[in-house]
């Protein structure tokens, strides 16, 4: 669309009723009647859209070409290297062991020392005490050191190995893992898994994390006390009989070695994060190019934002740099929000829960929550959008609940500009050559025959030298031609339009003291349609004429 379009459009109204054809005045007027009226024939015109762009220094629309002509701008806007919340869980391994239950200390009672082979008995009828089963156990709590405060993860896939190695001679050993951070997806249950050890050898036990979810919360006393903590339990079962040897540097060692970490989801508290959106501009020069002589004005203005989100947290975006550009100067969007505590900024909610759809957020702005009338009057020649954004925007001091999902399809926002009509303002002196007390009733008629597919609408406003508006006359200017349903452009066949306007006595004289008249031309869409196909051969023919009646 080329916004010429609307522009052109609009001055060739101001045109069609105030460049009129003034050779009238040579020709001769009709003899009163006997009620001492008099009819003059004002003029005829006729202007097809070519010729008129011509005349306005444009060649964008020639004779045979077409083009949009529309009352809305989009722009599309997406979340982008937002990495901060797609959390990275890299592989990583925790260690610990698992030491000899019997220590030197054990020995010297007997009057042994290590290494040392046990006995049946250590006196005649005494058995050795040190015969018999041992229960040790070590706790791992390894954190994680995750980018963001996480509780949970669903795990898509990954390994955990946990690998055993011992150096106790000839001894049975039972070990049993529990590890309260893994819970089963199945049924909720922790893991649990055992493994027997003889002598000296080492075991391995491999769980597969896709049947698993991680609790994070748990810092081995219970759950819900932390996050990003990984906790393990290994409880070893010894077994001590005659003839095993004790070496008190003996010991079980252990590792756990988590790798090929994929996610579905992680949940947690991601704090107040930058969160990033592309920066786009729209470009308004070619519209604003030739309203320098005129005040433009808009209906209805409205700045529509769609917004789907699909992350789990509500985003915060802050309004305050866009900023629409002139020439000399520019003006900031104002909003006043949903929140006194955060001006300028529209907050977007987050999906509440894992597998819900994503949110759809419509936010408008208008004139009575913002300033975005002003914005598009300040006649910029662009808007600026560099937003951006906080994830969790409302501090509240309670930890929030979000996640992040691996199938996440983002964030993006629809922005919509667009308004009803434009107005194009305009003041021009008022001197006419007849003394209008002269007359007793003035009927201005008017015929119209439109091939345009636009309606436009027109108000005067008569002002004295103090600039006090002393009278207002409005005109329905013409009706748009009949659009083509099978092209979207006018068909061809010219629509009537006839107005008179009726100026009584009282009403001439209200604007006896006129000295310049505003003009204000209103350019509008057929209702129902929200652009149209305008051609270089659409055209529109006016007829003008006066009937006054004097003073006899």
């Amino acid at each position: 669309m080329k916004i010429v379009t609307k522009l052109c459009l609009i001055i060739l109204l101001t045109h069609l009723l105030f460049s009129c054809d003034i050779s009238y005045l040579d020709k001769e007027i009709e003899d009163p009647t006997l009620e001492g009226s008099i009819k003059i024939p004002v003029g005829f015109i006729n202007y097809n859209l070519s010729e008129v762009f011509n005349q306005l220094g444009s060649d964008g629309l020639g004779p045979t070409s077409t083009e949009e002509f529309s009352f809305n701008y989009t722009k599309t806007f997406t979340g982008e290297n937002n990495t901060a919340f797609n959390v990275e869980v890299d592989d990583f391994t925790t260690a610990g062991n698992i030491e000899n239950p019997i220590d030197d200390a054990d020995l010297s009672v007997i009057g042994e020392s290590s290494p040392y082979t046990i006995a049946q008995e250590i006196s005649p009828g005494i058995i050795n005490p040190l015969i018999g089963t041992y229960n040790e156990v070590s706790q791992i709590i390894y954190d994680l050191n995750l980018s963001q405060e996480i509780t949970d993860i669903a795990f898509a896939g990954g390994i955990l190995n946990i690998n055993f190695n011992s150096t106790v001679n000839n001894t049975n050993i039972a070990v049993t893992i529990e590890i309260p951070s893994l819970t089963k997806k199945s049924d909720g249950s922790e893991y649990t898994g055992s493994a027997n050890i003889t002598g000296k050898n080492e075991e391995t036990i491999s769980i597969d994390l896709n049947d698993y979810n991680a609790d994070l919360t748990n810092d081995g006393t219970g759950t819900g006390n932390t996050n990003n903590k990984m906790v393990l339990n290994v409880n070893a079962s010894l077994t001590y009989a005659a003839g095993d040897i004790i070496d008190t540097n003996d010991v079980i060692s252990f590792g756990a070695t988590f790798s090929s970490i994929s996610y579905d989801v992680i949940e947690g508290d991601f704090k107040q994060e930058p969160f990033n959106i592309s920066s786009e501009t729209i470009d308004l020069s070619d519209f604003f190019d030739n309203f320098n002589e005129g005040n433009i004005t808009f209906d209805n203005t409205k700045m529509t934002i769609n917004i789907s989100n699909d992350y789990g947290f509500p985003i915060g975006i802050d309004l305050s740099s866009v900023e629409a550009i002139s020439t000399n100067s520019s003006v900031n969007l104002n909003y006043t929000g949903t929140d006194p505590s955060l001006p300028n900024t529209i907050i977007i909610d987050g999906v509440p829960n894992f597998g819900d759809d994503e949110v759809v957020s419509n936010i408008t702005l208008d004139n009575d929550n913002s300033n975005i009338g002003s914005l598009l009057e300040s006649n910029p020649t662009s808007i600026v959008f560099n937003l951006s954004a906080i994830s969790n925007p409302i501090d509240d001091g309670i930890i929030n609940e979000n996640f992040y999902a691996s199938s996440n399809n983002g964030f993006e926002a629809e922005l919509l500009i667009d308004f009803d009509s434009v107005n194009l303002n305009k003041e021009i002196v008022f001197n006419p050559d007849e003394d209008l007390e002269n007359f007793k009733n003035i009927k201005i008629v008017t015929s119209v025959e439109n091939k345009i597919p636009l309606t436009g609408n027109l108000l005067l406003e008569f002002k004295n030298s103090a600039n006090q508006i002393i009278h207002t006359e409005s005109l329905n200017a013409f009706n748009s031609a009949n659009l083509d349903p099978s092209s979207g452009q006018s068909d061809g066949v010219a629509v009537l339009s006839n107005f008179e306007i009726n100026l009584n006595e009282n009403e001439i004289n209200n604007i006896i003291n006129t000295e310049k008249i505003n003009i204000k031309v209103t350019l509008q869409l057929p209702e129902g349609e929200s652009s149209v196909m305008i051609k270089g051969s659409d055209e529109l023919n006016v007829r003008v004429g006066l009937e006054a009646t004097g003073k006899i």
